[in-house]
């Protein structure tokens, strides 16, 4: 094995090394899916009737109320993430199938 052949396979080595430490890198430092701040979420949505209801969608660190019919989505305002934080109520700590059974069994009124 000649010196020039021994320093090609170092370069090879040394190539392939620091093609995988920059990938690692590049793959550490992209945000998560599934990471718990969510950049794109619906907060609330509430039915106005069969087509129309309005959504309440978090795009970054804004709140963008929307208006969703059979013509399409219509932007009807915005505002800060913080102040939806500060009105929204604590999510509550019963799951849907507890509240659930819980109207099922409850009494009927006569």
């Amino acid at each position: 094995m000649t010196l020039g052949e021994t320093a090609l396979e170092l370069f090879a080595v040394l190539g392939v090394s620091l093609a995988l430490s920059a990938a690692w890198l590049a793959k550490a430092r992209r945000p998560q899916l599934g990471s718990t701040e969510r950049q794109l979420a619906i907060l609330e949505r509430v039915s106005i009737d069969a087509r129309r209801s309005l959504l309440l969608i978090k795009v970054a660190d804004e709140v963008v109320v929307t208006g969703v019919s059979e013509a399409g989505f219509q932007r009807l305002g915005a505002f800060p993430f913080a102040e939806y934080r500060a009105i929204s109520p604590a999510p509550s700590l019963i799951s849907f199938a507890n509240s659930f059974m819980r109207t099922r069994h409850a009494p009927r009124a006569p």
